[in-house]
Formats: C-alpha cells, sequence, structure tokens
C-alpha cells in the first residue's frame, strides 16, 4: 500500500466517524483490515481496527456484518499461525453467510476452512472441504477467486501427498481462473511457488531457483506480507540446500524466520524445511552455520532477492 492510499483510508475511516454511523465505519474499517494485512509490515496494526469492528458487529447486530468481522479475524489468526482458532472463525462466517444467503461466500468460507485444515496438518479433512468448494461454486459458472484459491490449495496438498501431476495439473486450472480476475500478488506468488517446486523437481534445483527469484522479486515489489516472502523463502532455502549452496541456504532460511517474527510455520512448511538445520549444520560445522543463520536474520527482503538473482 502506498502512503497516499494509507492516507486515503484513514482520511476515509475519520470522515465515517464525523459523518457516518456503525455500518458505514465497519465497512471501511473491514477494508483497511483485508488491505492492511496483506501487506509488508501490516499484521500488527491491525489488531486495533479488529478489535472495534467487533464491537461495531456487536451493536450494529447484522450477520452479513458480523460474518465480515468473522473473516477479517479468521485471516489474522491464520496470519499468525493460530489455525483453530482461524477455522472457529471462518466457521462462524460460513454459518452467517448461509443464514442471510450470501451465496458466493459460502465457498470461500469453506475454502479459508480447508486452508486452515491443511495447514494444521489435516490433509484428509482439507480434501473433503476442497470437495466441498468444489460443488459449491458448480451452481454460479464464475466466482474465479475461489476457483483459483481452492486450486492453488488443491495443488499444495497434490505436492505434499508427493502426487507431482495432479500438483501441476491443479496449478494450471488455479492459474487460468486467477486470469479471469485482476489476481492479487499474493495468489500469483502462491501459483509461482507451487511452479517453482515442480520445476525444480522436473528439471533440478538450480532451474527451480531461476523461477523462484523473480518470484520473491515481483511479491517485494508489490509489498506482500511477511507470511508470503517468507514461504517463498522457505522453498528458496531448500532449493539451495539441494544444489549444494549450504551457506545461501541457512541464509535464506533465517531470514524468513525471522520475517515470520515468532509466527510459527504451517504443519507442511515446517515438514518441508525441518531437516534443513541439521543437514546445512553438518555440512557447514556449528560456528559456521550460526555465523550464516545470525547473518541471514538480518537480511532484509530486497537482499534476499539480490542472493538469489544476483541483482
Amino acid at each position: 500500500m502506498t502512503p497516499e492510499t494509507s492516507a486515503k483510508l484513514a482520511e476515509t475511516v475519520d470522515n465515517c466517524r464525523r459523518h457516518a454511523g456503525d455500518w458505514e465505519l465497519g465497512i471501511t474499517l473491514m477494508l483497511r483490515t483485508h488491505v492492511t494485512i496483506d501487506l509488508t509490515g501490516g499484521l500488527p496494526s491491525v489488531d486495533a481496527d479488529l478489535a472495534e469492528l467487533h464491537e461495531i458487529a456487536d451493536r450494529v447486530g447484522d450477520r452479513w456484518t458480523r460474518a465480515q468481522v468473522a473473516s477479517a479475524a479468521g485471516e489474522v489468526a491464520l496470519s499468525r499461525g493460530r489455525y483453530d482458532w482461524a477455522r472457529a472463525e471462518y466457521e462462524e462466517c460460513l454459518r452467517l453467510a448461509r443464514e442471510v444467503g450470501a451465496h458466493t461466500e459460502v465457498p470461500f468460507a469453506i475454502a479459508r476452512i480447508a486452508e486452515s485444515a491443511f495447514c494444521s496438518g489435516d490433509f484428509d479433512g482439507a480434501e473433503q472441504l476442497l470437495a466441498e468448494v468444489a460443488r459449491e461454486v458448480e451452481p454460479y459458472g464464475g466466482v474465479y477467486d475461489v476457483r483459483a484459491y481452492g486450486g492453488m490449495l488443491a495443488a499444495l496438498l497434490a505436492l505434499v501427498r508427493g502426487d507431482l501431476e495432479r500438483a501441476r495439473a491443479e496449478c494450471e486450472l488455479a492459474r487460468a481462473a486467477s486470469e479471469m480476475i485482476a489476481a492479487p500478488p499474493q495468489l500469483t506468488a502462491g501459483l509461482d511457488n507451487i511452479d517453482a517446486v515442480l520445476t525444480a523437481r522436473a528439471h533440478g534445483p538450480e532451474v527451480g531457483l531461476a523461477k523462484l527469484g523473480p518470484t520473491l522479486a515481483a511479491a517485494v515489489a508489490a509489498h506482500c506480507a511477511e507470511r508470503v516472502l517468507a514461504s517463498l523463502c522457505d522453498t528458496a532455502a531448500v532449493l539451495l540446500a539441494a544444489a549444494g549452496r549450504s551457506a545461501e541456504a541457512v541464509r535464506v532460511l533465517a531470514a524468513a524466520t525471522a520475517w515470520r517474527a515468532g509466527h510459527p510455520r504451517s504443519v507442511p512448511e515446517q515438514a518441508a524445511v525441518g531437516g534443513l538445520p541439521d543437514g546445512t549444520r553438518a555440512v557447514l560445522g556449528p560456528d559456521r552455520y550460526e555465523q550464516e543463520a545470525a547473518a541471514g536474520a538480518e537480511l532484509s527482503p530486497a537482499e534476499v532477492v539480490t542472493l538469489l538473482t544476483g541483482s
């Protein structure tokens, strides 16, 4: 978000406080929350708006507002690795969306519940929920945002299960759906991340890294949230280690961990990088490992882009 956009949102919130009611203020705060949480440095700043949104939802009382607030709270919980909390919020959003007949919001809420299940390691539950998403979107023809998002989750699920053919097919379907909308940069980054992993499996880690560097550069330029940047760097660290570039792998993994600011990796993310510390420590030795990790923890996203791309 540019400083100009941030200032405009703040001005709009102030105008709503002076001249509008709770409903209008709530809509504006929800917009600011959803925009801010997707941006670098945004997560710590959403708590005050989210607390006020809960108060407004209680005062206004309408179910659509309460559904939107639950969705915003679920997104915050996902970003902080609080998957049980996220699931509870999205289940409340789903319940309310069904009650008010917000039919195109129902599959999105189910997809976010599926993401909560996937991140917590409940892969069978995530698969069942994604099948439900597919059934829910079928009558509406469009809803390309849900199709793209659900397809990305399906590709991730296939990837962790080792079904590379299905992962590629789901990724391509998701990308086709994303091309029908103004795809947010975090969705594009997620699909490109999967593509880099699949490319590395087929053609070797250096080829995957050649795709991943520009992907990270684009995500940094779009000011994507740290959760997105860290996920890309986790993949980069795995590929660097596989390419025999152990010192760089340690630095990039340490950078990703630092950007998470104490928020845990998901179960599949932790599984992907779980062997890296021991493996790279064995190659580098404990002293060199600690030096590289300390250096990596100080790296900015732009500096990791330079490390990966050489420019």
